[in-house]
């Protein structure tokens, strides 16, 4: 493809787990094989450790395990009269029991409860499901039932984090200095209540900073430059004269994510998963200010950009 199109070419996505670095590097061969033979192939590589928020509601990847896309597709009503019967909800954990692509999910004492949306459930926020089940004498899988249904669905549970430790840092660090990787994989908020990929430039430029990983200067440089000159955007990406004043000003002891929270501000009382970053002061957009000491302005001065009206054209061999 990219070859026959002489433009670079971009894969999702690299979550570095030292678990899995051979497969890892063995697909990075792509882009050797494609360089041989005149192309450009390049893996995007986020910049955190993989976390996902599943929730019974809508269901989303909890419908992947053996049995469960029925169940998971019902109206709210009927699924929390599933979840509140004893039998029918002990046939529906030993379907979830059973070989699938996401079965690891499944072990429901891992779960970390997020966010609960009634106030006498607070208290359960930030403990595993195993911790409430031994607490309450019940088995993981009933614990974690009554504490949905409880909350008419709603509940934020969590998986431990894929990829969180020493030796993955480590691999992330080497997959960031590699001409084959371009650090991004944002979702740009697209999986509202599923993933918050969207803060990963302040993970970035935190976890560099934090743990040592890689200069300032150069975090910038990949996160704006670099990806601006893969894809071809015009006047993008740098601080030069001539070019589109896109500029952000911010603190580089004190720039990180904050802490992820849920809003619920979309058409129809939808839900999303929202957050804001520390230590970001200014943000200009097309030269006009979008966020002032840290808080939006009205200003939207953005657009979008378009092939060729916005891009200088790129090759495979560029």
């Amino acid at each position: 493809m990219s070859v026959a199109a002489d433009k670079p070419l971009n894969w999702n996505v690299i979550f570095a787990n030292d678990r899995q670095s051979d497969i890892i590097y063995e697909k990075l061969e792509a882009s050797n094989y494609a360089a041989r033979q005149g192309g450009k192939v390049i893996a995007l590589t986020a910049p955190m450790p993989a976390e996902s928020r599943l929730c019974f509601e809508n269901g989303f990847l909890l419908d992947t395990l053996h049995g469960w896309t029925e169940p998971m597709a019902l109206p709210a009503d009927e699924k929390i009269a599933l979840l509140s019967d004893p039998d029918r909800r002990a046939q529906l954990n030993d379907d979830a029991q059973q070989p699938s692509a996401f079965r690891g999910i499944a072990r429901w004492e891992r779960l970390t409860v997020g966010e609960v949306t009634r106030s006498e459930l607070k208290h359960f926020e930030g403990r595993t499901i195993g911790s409430i089940a031994e607490e309450q004498n019940q088995s993981a899988w009933d614990a974690l039932c009554e504490l949905v249904v409880a909350d008419d669905l709603k509940t934020g549970l969590y998986p431990p984090a894929a990829g969180d430790n020493e030796a993955s840092w480590k691999l992330r660090q080497s997959l960031w200095n590699d001409d084959r990787c371009l650090i991004g994989a944002s979702d740009a908020g697209a999986h509202l209540d599923f993933l918050a990929t969207f803060n990963y430039s302040t993970v970035l430029l935190e976890a560099a900073r934090d743990k040592e990983l890689m200069e300032l200067e150069t975090v910038i440089q990949k996160i704006t430059d670099q990806p601006a000159r893969l894809y071809g955007l015009k006047e993008r990406g740098r601080i030069q004269e001539g070019w589109h004043a896109d500029l952000v000003v911010f603190d580089p002891d004190l720039i990180g994510p904050k802490e992820i929270t849920v809003r619920e501000d979309l058409p129809g009382g939808g839900w999303r998963l929202y957050g804001e970053a520390n230590g970001m002061h200014h943000v200009f957009i097309n030269g006009e200010e979008a966020v002032a000491n840290g808080d939006f302005t009205d200003a939207r001065p953005g657009t979008l950009i378009r092939s060729g009206r916005d891009t200088d054209p790129v090759s495979s061999l560029g």
